[in-house]
């Protein structure tokens, strides 16, 4: 006879012989068949993920002990038992697991005194945390236009979603799962911003962090924030020049006024001029005492990395036919003032030539055409006094040509 074992082939079996012939029968034999087999498999019930200072207890457990009868147990880190239980389970009890905890392995195991019986489950130790993003920078100070590499680090489990952007500049931002990103852009005077944003999903926690970098800039106009260049303003009355700059480090501020072909320093303290600087503004407030109040304002900006020049017209807040003979507009910023002082000078020039040859001598008026001629010169003469214009100073327009093309 041949059988095939399993569970229910297990009991006593009875092997007799008989002789047809004579019907007699020989001695019987008796086999009782034992039939071993392995623990199943274990299982465990433990949370796949949890957080800092959690206390957990959950259950190894098998659906058959296997035979002879096995026993089901928790194995530590270690390799030591910790909990062992002559059933078909045993708890597995752990109390404010700390963060350093993170990655270690129980072994939940079932085994019987069956050569090589063991059968097991591990269960690893996953804590979500999440900790605030850090911005580092390669460089402390930069010049302006010079590739910097920002790096945010994070510490979290499991890795962050991370983002890395410089604010308010074109630039694409980094990205990607990873607790370690690095950015690499080039450095803008008034875009030295960056900021680092960070998320664990497992928790739907999201932190961010902005850091300033220190970027060294030449001082240039502030167009964005830059008020009107050409000011109006009565006699005995106070008007404001402002002057707004991008710059790194924070410039210091020089203001000057042309007295006639030179500028000179502005007197600050006497006849009530003041000025106000704060960051990276400066105000000059002029109170117009007298007509030599009137002209062209300059501003020099300079920090360690360089200077620019600003520039401003203070006028007599005049009628529109006055205006037209006396404003002489300049505008702020070297890049404007290049046009409109040129202009400026072609104007003066015309105006030089209509009013030449006013300074007429007495003579007769003998004919008609002699008189047309004298009442030209004469309508010419009246206009020229009647708004108010003076003969050119030709050293201030070679002046004004050296601003233009030497700053």
């Amino acid at each position: 006879m041949c059988i095939t074992c399993s569970t229910e082939s297990e009991g006593e079996y009875r092997c007799a012989a008989r002789n047809t012939a004579t019907r007699a029968t020989a001695d019987s034999q008796t086999l009782i068949v034992t039939v071993q087999w392995y623990p199943a498999p274990p299982t465990h019930n433990c949370p796949s993920w949890i957080v800092p200072g959690q206390t957990v207890s959950c259950t190894c457990q098998t659906s058959d002990r296997g035979n002879p009868e096995g026993t089901v147990h928790w194995i530590s880190p270690g390799g030591q038992t910790i909990a062992s239980f002559g059933s078909s389970s045993v708890q597995l009890n752990l109390t404010s697991i700390p963060r350093s905890n993170k990655g270690l392995t129980y072994i939940c195991m079932a085994n019987n005194s069956l050569p090589s019986s063991n059968t097991d489950i591990t269960y690893v130790l996953e804590i979500a945390y999440f900790d605030s993003p850090r911005l580092e920078f390669d460089k402390d100070d930069v010049e302006g236009n010079t590739l910097v590499t920002v790096t945010c680090t994070v510490e979290s489990n499991p890795s962050a979603r991370m983002t890395v952007e410089n604010i308010g500049s074109e630039a694409k931002p980094a990205s990607g799962t990873t607790n370690n990103l690095t950015f690499t852009t080039k450095t803008q005077c008034q875009h030295n911003r960056f900021r680092c944003t960070a998320e664990n999903n497992r928790i739907n926690t999201q932190a961010s962090t902005v850091r300033q970098l220190n970027v060294a800039c030449l001082p240039r106009h502030d167009t964005s924030k830059q008020t009107d260049s050409m000011v109006t303003g009565q006699l005995q009355t106070t008007v404001s020049l402002v002057a707004n700059v991008i710059a790194s480090p924070v410039p210091n501020f020089t203001w000057f006024h042309y007295q006639g072909m030179t500028p000179g320093p502005v007197v600050v303290g006497t006849g009530r001029n003041v000025v106000l600087t704060e960051g990276l503004q400066s105000v000059l407030r002029v109170y117009i005492q007298r007509e030599e109040d009137y002209g062209i304002y300059h501003v020099v900006v300079r920090n360690r990395v360089g200077s620019t020049s600003l520039f401003f017209s203070l006028t007599k807040d005049v009628s529109p036919l006055e205006a037209s003979c006396n404003t002489l507009p300049v505008a702020a910023g070297m890049g404007a003032v290049n046009v409109i002082l040129i202009g400026s000078i072609v104007v003066i020039l015309y105006r030089r030539r209509l009013c030449q040859g006013t300074d007429l001598p007495e003579r007769n008026i003998n004919d008609g055409e002699t008189t047309m001629g004298i009442q030209r010169d004469a309508v010419t003469e009246e206009v020229c006094v009647t708004w108010n214009i003076k003969p050119i100073n030709y050293n201030l327009v070679k002046h004004i040509f050296f601003v233009l093309f030497h700053q």
